[in-house]
C-alpha cells in the first residue's frame, strides 16, 4: 500500500557481539524504521508543495499517531490550524498519546483534539502532562450503537463474545477460547470488516473441532448483544465501546498491558488462564455504566459543527 521512497538515511549498524539471534534481526528492524521515516520525510515535502499552492483553512483528521505526521507537520509549517478526533482508546500503554515523563510544550501535535468523553481526557492527564489545560474538546464516540438492552431466548450466562484483535496475543487468547469451550461456554467470534475472516480465525490456532463450534459475528447489533452475557479480549477498544450494553467484561491476562487502565478503573475484570477452572458460574449481567463519561450523548453532527465547521471562514 505504500510507495517506496528514496532513503533519507544511510547508516550502517554493525552486528558484532549481538549473538546469533539478534545479529540478523536488529539491523533489519533498524532498516525498517529508517525506511518508514524516509517515507514520512518524503511525504512531508510533498504535502508542503501541494498545500502551499492552495492553503486550506483547517486540517481535520484522526489522531492516528502512526500515519498523520507528514501532513500534520506540513500544516504546522504553513500555519494551517488543525483539529484532531480521538481514534481509539487512551491508556497508559498507549505511550504515543500519554507521553509519560514528557514536559509541557515538548510535543507538537494537533492544535486541539476532540475526545469522546471526560474519561479519556482523565486517563491521558493521569499519566502525562504535555497537553495544555484547554487542549481537549468535548465530543462523542465516532462509532454509534443503539445500546438497547433486549431479551433473547438464545441468551445464556455462558455466552461470551470475543472480538478479533490485530495486535493481541491471538494464540494465547485462542487457548482461553478453547478452555472456555471445554468448560461449557459458547464463544461468539467477532470479525473485523477489513480483513478476510479465515485469516483472522487462523491467528488463534484453534483446533478444527473447536473452530467449528464458534458462533460467527459480522456486526454488533442489539439483537446479537441480547444473546451475550460476557465480552472478553486482550487489548481492543471494542471492549470499551460495548460497555454501555451492561455486560460482564473480562480482560484476558497476556503480556499485553493495554487494558490495565480498564481493569484499574473498574470497567473490567482481569481473568487469568490458570483461574478459568475455578471461576464461579456466571450470572446474568446487567451493569449500570456511566455512558456519558465514556461517550457524550451529543450527536456527532453537532460536535463537528461546533468544533470544526465553526472554525471555517464565514461559518
Amino acid at each position: 500500500r505504500r510507495r517506496a521512497a528514496p532513503p533519507v538515511f544511510a547508516h550502517q549498524y554493525p552486528a558484532d557481539g549481538l549473538g546469533p539471534d539478534l545479529a540478523p534481526f536488529l539491523p533489519a528492524v533498524l532498516a525498517r524504521c529508517e525506511e518508514h521515516m524516509s517515507f514520512q520525510v518524503v511525504e512531508y515535502h510533498r504535502h508542503l508543495e501541494c498545500l502551499g499552492a492552495d492553503k486550506p483553512a483547517l486540517f481535520f483528521g484522526l489522531d492516528d499517531h502512526q500515519e498523520v505526521h507528514p501532513i500534520l507537520f506540513a500544516c504546522k509549517a504553513l500555519g494551517i490550524p488543525s483539529i484532531g478526533y480521538q481514534l481509539g482508546m487512551y491508556a497508559r500503554g498507549q505511550a504515543a498519546y500519554t507521553l509519560e515523563g514528557w514536559e509541557p510544550g515538548t510535543y507538537q501535535w494537533y492544535d486541539h483534539v476532540i475526545v469522546w468523553g471526560r474519561y479519556w481526557e482523565d486517563v491521558v492527564r493521569r499519566w502525562g502532562k504535555v497537553y495544555p489545560a484547554d487542549y481537549f474538546l468535548p465530543g462523542t464516540n465516532k462509532h454509534g450503537y443503539a445500546y438497547n438492552r433486549l431479551d433473547s431466548p438464545a441468551f445464556s450466562p455462558k455466552n461470551i463474545l470475543v472480538p478479533y484483535e490485530f495486535w493481541g496475543n491471538t494464540l494465547r487468547i485462542g487457548q482461553y477460547m478453547t478452555r472456555l469451550m471445554d468448560l461449557g461456554y459458547t464463544v461468539y467470534f467477532k470479525y473485523k470488516p477489513d480483513e478476510r475472516p479465515e485469516r483472522q480465525l487462523a491467528c488463534y490456532g484453534l483446533a478444527p473441532e473447536y473452530a467449528a463450534r464458534l458462533r460467527h459475528v459480522d456486526k454488533i447489533t442489539d439483537e446479537l448483544m441480547a444473546e451475550v452475557n460476557i465480552v472478553a479480549g486482550g487489548m481492543t477498544t471494542l471492549l470499551y465501546d460495548l460497555l454501555p450494553y451492561g455486560k460482564e467484561t473480562w480482560v484476558f491476562d497476556t503480556e499485553f498491558r493495554l487494558l490495565d487502565d480498564m481493569v484499574q478503573d473498574g470497567w473490567a475484570r482481569l481473568v487469568r488462564f490458570e483461574d478459568l477452572d475455578s471461576l464461579p458460574e456466571p450470572q446474568r449481567a446487567n451493569r449500570e455504566i456511566d455512558r456519558e463519561s465514556l461517550s457524550r450523548s451529543e450527536p456527532l453532527a453537532d460536535v463537528l459543527k461546533r468544533h470544526v465547521i465553526a472554525r471555517l471562514p464565514g461559518a
